[in-house]
């Protein structure tokens, strides 16, 4: 049985090239083969545990705020990031109404992610008040 590769893709000695059809080890694809159980409710997903936290960019509104909004409901804390301040505001007032004691688990930070600098300060706000970080949402248009 030969092998195709994929455009741009190259096998390394030893190793065995894989299908975009037979990404899992054993060899079925969950979405193809009705034998493997995929669970249809994300809260189910071992890192969307409750008390994990999420850092979300382009926050302010569409699918930003909507990931805020899923992640909020199954119990994650939230990292809001935005360059627009003013969505950013009515986007945290919206969430205060989901998310568990906003004092603590909500934050918003103002930021530009075109600048390294404010990406690296992202990072430091989440870690510092969270810990950890189970999800990030990169929604930014440039």
């Amino acid at each position: 049985m030969s092998q195709r590769s994929l455009p741009g893709s190259r096998s390394l000695p030893g190793s065995r090239q894989l299908s975009p059809l037979r990404s899992h080890s054993n060899g079925r694809n969950p979405q193809l083969d009705p034998a493997v159980k995929v669970s249809e409710d994300p809260a189910e997903h071992p890192a969307l545990h409750s008390g994990g936290a999420a850092v979300i960019t382009g926050g302010a509104n569409g699918i930003g705020f909507a990931a805020a909004e899923l992640f909020a409901g199954l119990g994650l804390r939230i990292v809001l990031a935005d360059i627009d301040q003013e969505g950013l505001s009515k986007a945290r007032k919206k969430l205060e109404n989901i998310v568990k004691d906003p004092d603590t688990n909500l934050l918003t930070v103002h930021m530009d992610v075109s600048k390294p600098e404010d990406v690296q300060r992202l990072k430091e706000v989440a870690f510092e008040a969270f810990g950890e970080v189970c999800h990030i949402a990169l929604d930014e248009t440039m």
